[in-house]
């Protein structure tokens, strides 16, 4: 490819999203979008993403994934504008968004299950309603590579009754992104890479690094049958907690 588009990063933040960008930054993107709903992390997130590289223009928008569907689809008019000004085409979009936090079952209350699908799944439709249609008009030229990429979690497969709300949103994510690779591949390459881990810089396999790694991976894969759908990633460290818990339900 002689040529890049812009990245869009929607859940910017320290971790996964803003390591991503500056991974993208590094090997050639010029023009990267963040959005959160943070705006403190978004002016440190475009200060970080800046320095990667020369000559990158990082341009950035409050969003928030939990809201209707036409307060998203408001910013992501932001993001048509910058695109616009830019003169850039939209290549990536790395949707990261998702609430980490408990929920027991039984004790979390629908409206809050409500949420959490609202922001893994109901909004990555929306995002992905937006973006399809400039992504195909992207795949017309064979200097980019169109992709949607997302952050999932292993969660989608093995589940825990403390967790039940995310995992609940991470299958349901799973399974939406697997019909928009049957539909749009190769036009388009849609994947995910499933986290079982902790993201944190001393994880043997799950650093913020690392997991923006596979995700260039992913970009970089040849449109088509090779292109796949999901690349997972488990720390040996969550492994053994996660089998340190099975043991102790089993056993109570």
């Amino acid at each position: 490819m002689s040529s890049k588009g812009a990245l869009v990063v929607i859940g910017s933040g320290p971790g996964i999203g803003r390591s991503t960008a500056g991974y993208f930054a590094e090997k050639g993107f010029k023009h990267i979008v963040l959005l959160s709903r943070d705006e403190s992390h978004l002016v440190e997130d475009a200060k970080i993403v800046t320095s990667a590289a020369t000559g990158v223009k990082v341009d950035t928008f409050k969003i928030d994934m939990s809201a209707d569907e036409a307060a998203v689809k408001k910013s992501l008019g932001d993001v048509d504008d910058s695109l616009k000004t830019a003169g850039v085409p939209l290549e990536v979009v790395l949707y990261n968004a998702a609430r980490v936090a408990p929920s027991k079952i039984m004790e979390w209350d629908a409206k809050g299950l409500e949420d959490d699908l609202k922001v893994t799944t109901v909004n990555l439709y929306v995002t992905l309603q937006w973006a399809v249609p400039h992504l195909l008009e992207t795949s017309k030229s064979q200097s980019y590579n169109p992709a949607f990429l997302t952050t999932s979690g292993t969660l989608y497969r093995d589940p825990f009754p403390f967790l039940f709300s995310l995992a609940a949103g991470k299958a349901a994510q799973h399974n939406l992104m697997y019909s928009f690779h049957m539909k749009y591949e190769p036009q388009i390459h849609v994947a995910c890479v499933p986290v079982g881990g902790f993201v944190r810089d001393d994880a043997k396999v799950t650093s913020a690094r690392a997991v923006a790694g596979e995700f260039w991976k992913l970009y970089e894969q040849p449109k088509g049958k090779e292109g796949k759908i999901s690349v997972e990633m488990e720390d040996p460290d969550y492994l053994a907690m996660v089998e340190g818990f099975r043991k102790q339900v089993e056993g109570s």
